[in-house]
């Protein structure tokens, strides 16, 4: 059964969804941090660059108030500052709704930015090609999104030494691929994915997070090709992770990837109740598209019961 597991997760990172969603623990922590740093003494350009990713952050969160807050205070702070103001276009591109024009608005931040070698202008411009990308996704121009992806933001991911996003572009192009039916190919790249967050354990707040959600993306490809043993294998891999991280927004994930699992072995009993468990903690976290993915998904298995129970009857 594919019902896109871990695309949420992986989307808000780019879009907008109706509902405002619950600041995550690794988003937590980061804003903590860039707060702590804000709470002492500190040079305009340093404060302004701080702002900018709260502001990044809280955008993501569809905090739109704290987000505008945070962007306006981090341009004032950028004074004469020639690379603040190239990398502000940046910041001030991506808070917004991704659409021709603010794909413009990312290609010229990238245009100022091309000057600049460095592993976090790098890694800026990896996210430019990374959204110009996904856009292209959206309009249907597969092929030219996934050479966006291969030819220029993945260079730019290995050029920043960024094990974590290059990563992350390796499950973004699964995941074209996966939308596209194209299982085979999906489960390569997120196999590819794996292997680069693997060979280098990242010390930083959103690594295991990541590993996670690719992991239970991963479960549920696998899950489609009907491969169920190995499924298991990076379920339980994610699971272990999550004792660890208690973070309610993955376990969802997990629960939608378990059910998956028992989907492709016909269990459907133990199916629903798994969605029933995503349910209640759906709705205990306010976040309503997820109680509706599990209602509807519980609503097939239903349905799909009724169909067996009446072809045994006639």
């Amino acid at each position: 059964m594919k019902n896109l597991l871990a695309i949420v997760a992986l989307l808000i990172s780019f879009t907008c969804f109706s509902q405002e969603f619950q600041l995550s623990k690794t988003d937590k922590k980061i804003i903590d941090s860039l707060n702590t740093l804000l709470s002492k003494p500190q040079s305009d350009s340093l404060k302004s660059i701080v702002h900018f990713k709260l502001s990044l952050i809280y955008g993501k969160n569809k905090n739109k108030n704290l987000s505008k807050k945070h962007l306006q205070k981090a341009n004032k702070l950028i004074n004469d500052n020639a690379y603040l103001k190239d990398i502000s276009l940046y910041y001030n591109a991506i808070n917004l709704e991704l659409s021709e024009a603010s794909v413009k608005e990312l290609q010229a931040a990238n245009d100022k930015l091309k000057k600049y070698n460095s592993n976090e202008v790098y890694s800026i411009r990896t996210k430019i090609y990374s959204n110009i990308g996904l856009f292209l996704q959206r309009q249907n121009k597969t092929l030219e999104a996934i050479k966006i992806f291969t030819t220029k933001a993945i260079p730019l991911a290995k050029k920043a030494n960024n094990n974590q996003e290059l990563a992350f572009l390796y499950k973004l192009i699964a995941l074209v691929f996966y939308n596209n039916d194209d299982i085979t190919q999906a489960a390569d790249y997120l196999d590819l994915s794996i292997k680069t967050l693997e060979e280098k354990p990242i010390n930083n707040a959103g690594y295991e997070k990541d590993l996670i959600e690719t992991y239970l993306f991963y479960t549920e490809v696998l899950s489609v090709q009907k491969n169920s043993k190995k499924g298991e294998y990076f379920l339980s891999k994610a699971k272990s992770l999550l004792k660890k991280n208690m973070d309610p927004n993955l376990y969802l994930e997990y629960y939608f990837a378990e059910g998956a699992l028992l989907h492709e072995r016909k269990d459907y009993a133990s199916e629903i109740k798994i969605y029933d468990k995503g349910i209640a903690l759906a709705r205990s976290t306010n976040d309503y598209y997820a109680d509706i993915r599990f209602n509807l998904l519980k609503f097939d298995i239903l349905r799909l019961q009724k169909n067996i129970q009446q072809r045994k009857i006639y």
